[in-house]
């Protein structure tokens, strides 16, 4: 497989796209297919889990975690880092006494579990965004005004560091919510919206409904260090990178032809 990128590149790490794995899961009868490359970062990790019966009572529940917004269940994660090299990695040695990444681009994708008293309409293109921007507005408000209120009104026991850290925190907050549009790769429809947390860390969401209640979300995660300059180094790349990883996203469920994808054995 020729992958078209430049060979020559100003950073080692990354994806290895000459070593390639296919992983498959069955996520309540719909298949889904990720093929990524390898990664120079290796981590511990316990076996990953092919079944998610995520529609069984209790299930769920009993595996899913709390994540600021909603309970989710991670299915998959990556993550790809960038270091300097030649004369850059020589100067980071002799500053920092370290080998300091330039950056690293991370894939998730996780299930995630509508609010209680809310419901998709897989007969509607644009519920899923409906209720992601009521989701992102119900979480950030109440922050805000959380923020908002003990920064105003302040507290007894509150230092100069409390101060400036509920003022940081109110500003952190204070964003518009995520636009959202229509994404196609792989022949599969998404919902993407885009996150940016300061220069150094911007994320693309891509979604999609999987039943009234649970939606699946891939999570693309761009993060970027030492430098800002490591930004347009790095960024074109990681961005080949995302979208080759979309395109060969592959989901099958019962109501298209061929039925689910088949597990490894």
């Amino acid at each position: 497989m020729i992958f078209p990128f430049s060979q020559r590149k100003p950073y080692r790490g990354g994806p290895l796209f000459d070593r390639l794995s296919t992983h498959c899961f069955d996520l309540g009868g719909t298949g889904l297919e990720l093929t990524v490359p390898a990664s120079d970062l290796v981590m511990k990790e316990p076996p990953r889990m092919l079944n998610f019966p995520f529609q069984n009572a209790g299930w769920f529940d009993a595996h899913c975690k709390r994540n600021n917004m909603h309970d989710e269940l991670s299915v998959f994660c990556e993550v790809w880092s960038y270091f300097p090299t030649g004369t850059k990695r020589m100067a980071s040695l002799l500053a920092t006494g370290s080998n300091e990444r330039m950056g690293g681009l991370c894939i998730n994708v996780d299930l995630n579990r509508v609010e209680k008293g809310q419901e998709l309409n897989l007969n509607d293109r644009e519920s899923l965004g409906t209720y992601i921007k009521w989701e992102y507005g119900q979480h950030y408000d109440s922050v805000r005004e959380e923020c908002a209120r003990r920064w105003k009104h302040g507290q007894p026991d509150q230092n100069d560091s409390d101060r400036l850290m509920y003022k940081s925190s109110l500003e952190t907050y204070i964003k518009p919510l995520p636009n959202f549009n229509t994404a196609i790769f792989g022949g599969e429809q998404y919902t993407h919206f885009n996150l940016k947390k300061g220069w150094a860390v911007t994320t693309d969401f891509y979604c999609m409904p999987l039943s009234e209640m649970y939606y699946l979300e891939i999570e693309m995660e761009f993060r970027f260090e030492v430098s800002d300059r490591n930004y347009d180094i790095l960024m074109p790349d990681m961005q080949k990178t995302a979208e080759w990883l979309l395109q060969h996203i592959k989901i099958a469920s019962p109501g298209k032809p061929g039925g689910p994808l088949p597990l490894p054995q």
